[in-house]
């Protein structure tokens, strides 16, 4: 455990000392080639210790703005809340409902929390070290908890920037059922941050595809604690 514990500190040292904000675009792609783009802002916030808030606030298309996706860490959970216009109202994500979409994407809720908390595991392991476009990366096997819709990850962490550069999600059957690859091109560092600007999440089983890119990315500076909040996502500011 203590190779592991290694690159989970240094995942931990790649996070901004207070906050961020960055704009972000999700663009899908289904299995005819049809394509649906979302474009949005992506807000974080270290809260207390060592625990974070992070939110998802969606501009465009103009049928999906302002709604939202709203993650809270807690000391012995993570909730999930999100928010959509047309039915006013607030749902938080149970454990039975990690595996729904994102706002129609390829991602969904669990994917997205696990890009925030990729050491939540009940199990996890060190593998050979190994390389992903010619960079040097460090392997980890992990084992989620019960209420996850995946038995198994893993992932290529970059020993340089200690950013993820590929994960494998497995089904509770074995298959493998999602990849997600991060170009090692789009690498890019902001202040003490590094982060990888272009993002694609293939599901294999649907044959889909959807691709995030990360733009500009503001480190540390003052977001109000208030739009980490249920009340805020139901006022749509």
């Amino acid at each position: 455990m203590a190779d592991v514990g290694i690159v989970e500190a240094c995942l931990r040292r790649n996070l901004p000392q207070r906050s961020s904000v960055q704009s972000v675009r999700f663009q899908s792609k289904d299995r005819t080639g049809s394509t649906r783009t979302l474009a949005g802002t992506a807000y974080w916030k270290k809260w207390e210790g060592e625990l974070s808030r992070s939110l998802i606030r969606i501009e465009f298309p103009p049928d999906l703005r302002g709604s939202a996706y709203l993650l809270i860490e807690r000391p012995e959970s993570v909730d999930v809340f999100v928010y959509l216009p047309e039915y006013q109202k607030v749902r938080r994500i149970t454990s039975h409902a990690l595996a729904g979409s994102l706002f129609g994407t390829d991602f969904s809720y669990e994917d997205m929390r696990r890009l925030r908390h990729l050491f939540e595991a009940a199990a996890a392991e060190r593998l050979p070290d190994a390389e992903v476009g010619g960079r040097a990366v460090r392997v980890l096997r992990l084992v989620p908890p019960a209420e996850s819709e995946y038995g198994e990850v893993k992932a290529w962490v970059d020993a340089e920037t200690c950013v993820p550069l590929r994960l494998e999600l497995y089904a509770r059957g074995c298959s493998l059922a999602k990849v997600l690859s991060a170009d090692p091109a789009s690498l890019s560092r902001h202040g003490s941050v590094w982060v990888a600007h272009a993002v694609v999440l293939r599901d294999l089983q649907e044959q889909t595809e959807t691709r995030l890119e990360l733009g500009k990315l503001e480190v540390d500076v003052d977001v109000p604690d208030r739009i980490f909040s249920e009340r805020t996502l139901l006022q749509g500011n």
